[in-house]
């Protein structure tokens, strides 16, 4: 499926570096649009690993705001994986990316969920390597001084030029979530995310919903790319119709990406 590209799937980069900087201050998170990705590191390892094809800074730049950040403890490091598939960088080198975009467009928020990946190689604890590795951030260390800081009544105007956890590490804030990710059923899938995405919104509660998926449909073996491929298409044919939601992609395409933010103002 890589072989093939188009507006909402595997397309060029985009061009939407500030446009959380239309919303007003009090704008509340709950109520925006934000496009995702899953696997956010994930690009490289063959079929069955790779969930992406833009780089971090790519997507940032397309207008991705909420990156889903898989690293495996390796000693005091923490190394980006997609199960035992060592994607090549570090916590720093995507913190690197993240904060440099900050420093050029402070209007926006950056959004993470940072999952533990793999079978560690290490005695230490998790959460205190990743605590360790934010505290390191030398200047930029007060992009990541509000990172637990998310909850129900939270405002764009409070994380302006910050980078925030929208999903565990201490974010309190009620959760909606759509992610049946073991499948290759590419129609039950869209019925899931449909469902999801048109479901009435209760305020004050974070949506989420990946739009990923990998697993056997019969006797085939549907790949992330191939999943994206369908799902991706359906979702800009039919995203009129969705509500405020964080969407969680695989291998996004420019168009899909620029019809999510759209559908903020």
């Amino acid at each position: 499926m890589l072989g093939k590209n188009n507006s909402s799937f595997n397309s060029s980069p985009g061009n939407q570096e500030n446009w959380m900087g239309k919303f007003k201050d009090s704008t509340k998170i709950t109520d925006i649009f934000l496009p995702g990705t899953h696997n956010s590191v994930a690009q490289m390892g063959g079929d069955m690993a790779q969930c992406q094809s833009w780089s971090i800074k790519e997507q940032l730049q397309s207008g991705i705001r909420c990156f889903d950040l898989r690293f495996r403890r390796v000693g005091n490091n923490l190394r980006g994986h997609h199960g035992p598939i060592d994607m090549r960088i570090s916590f720093g080198g995507v913190a690197d990316q993240l904060e440099e975009f900050l420093k050029c467009y402070p209007t926006e928020v950056i959004f993470l969920r940072i999952k533990e990946e793999h079978t560690p190689d290490s005695k230490r604890d998790f959460k205190e390597i990743l605590d360790e590795k934010m505290l390191q951030r030398g200047s930029n260390c007060f992009m990541w001084e509000n990172f637990g800081d998310l909850d129900y009544n939270s405002e764009v105007g409070k994380f302006r030029g910050h980078i925030v956890a929208f999903q565990g590490y201490g974010a309190n804030i009620l959760i909606d979530k759509q992610d049946k990710f073991r499948t290759g059923d590419a129609d039950q899938k869209w019925n899931d995310i449909y469902k999801h995405a048109t479901k009435t919104r209760i305020p004050c509660k974070l949506y989420i919903n990946y739009l990923s998926g990998t697993g056997a449909d019969g006797m085939t073996f549907c790949t992330p790319s191939g999943m994206a491929f369908t799902i991706n298409g359906k979702t800009l044919s039919y995203v009129h119709n969705f509500k405020p939601s964080v969407y969680i992609m695989d291998y996004p395409g420019s168009g899909l990406v620029e019809n999510l933010i759209m559908k903020n103002f």
